[in-house]
């Protein structure tokens, strides 16, 4: 696979991914799907405001669809598996393992 890699500066400055030139139909699905998680992050506290307690579906840096139910959510989405989906918190979740 030839794939070129550059780091992105963002203004914020504290957000900061992989840039992959996309040059395949996986690269450009890729490339989106980390922009997208990028873009959730730069608007999560406005996102919070509508949407907290649920998930969201991202494309574009759109939100697509939203649910309380991740289940009920990915069923709404023509291709789940390229969507990029987040629970959107406050506080952090604790795990034990």
């Amino acid at each position: 696979m030839n794939t070129k890699t550059k780091t992105a500066s963002k203004k914020s400055g504290s957000l900061k991914k992989p840039k992959i030139v996309p040059q395949t139909e996986t690269g450009r699905i890729l490339e989106q799907f980390a922009d997208d998680h990028v873009w959730i992050a730069r608007n999560r506290e406005k996102l919070l405001e509508q949407y907290g307690e649920q998930w969201i579906a991202v494309e574009n840096g759109k939100v697509i669809a939203n649910d309380t139910d991740v289940h009920a959510l990915r069923q709404k989405l023509a291709k789940p598996a390229f969507t990029c989906v987040e629970f959107l918190r406050r506080k952090p979740l604790e795990m034990l393992i």
